[in-house]
């Protein structure tokens, strides 16, 4: 006689391939000030380094794992186990400061002039505006001061968005079944 088995389902929130393809761009962009002090930091022995530079080894080594994972999401070829660390990475860690720290000074300057300038438009044209980049087509190609700019916007956007009981989040209302 067969046994039966009984199979437990998991719902876990889903993420939005908008939200997912953001972070597959920057965690991919490698500007050449994060490429340098990536490779001086690895270039010393482990007495060199203080528990500040091995925290940060250990950031970028994690970064490097978790593209793959992020880019498999996607494609919608991705597991329960990578989904699940996929989440806890974007629940623990800010893609804000991924991207302040990746852009340099003069980066940030013009960003911010870009982001001021969105103030004389209205709520609809920005909301537009969010809808097209949204598209992985059209925000790819996004310069990254842009992509910093949309992203802000977005942000902005959203809390105005929540204030009034809409729900714009990162992690979708609906529960994915695996």
């Amino acid at each position: 006689m067969a046994q039966k088995v009984e199979y437990v389902v998991n719902e876990l929130p889903t993420l939005k391939k908008s939200v997912a393809n953001e972070w597959i761009k920057w965690l991919s962009y490698m500007p050449e000030i994060y490429t340098k002090k990536k490779g001086e930091l690895e270039s010393k022995s482990d007495y060199e380094l203080s528990v500040a530079n091995l925290r940060q080894i250990k950031k970028y080594n994690e970064r490097e794992r978790l593209l793959p994972l992020f880019k498999n999401y996607y494609d919608d070829k991705c597991i329960i186990p990578y989904y699940r660390q996929i989440l806890s990475y974007i629940k623990n860690n800010s893609i804000e400061d991924l991207m302040l720290e990746k852009l340099d000074k003069e980066q940030l300057q013009l960003a911010n002039k870009k982001i001021s300038d969105f103030d004389k438009y209205s709520r609809e044209e920005i909301e537009r505006k969010i809808k097209i980049y949204e598209q992985k087509e059209n925000y790819d190609k996004l310069s990254m001061i842009d992509s910093f700019v949309f992203h802000i916007l977005s942000r902005r956007y959203c809390e105005y968005a929540s204030m009034y009981g809409e729900n714009y989040s990162a992690l979708s209302s609906q529960k994915k079944q695996i």
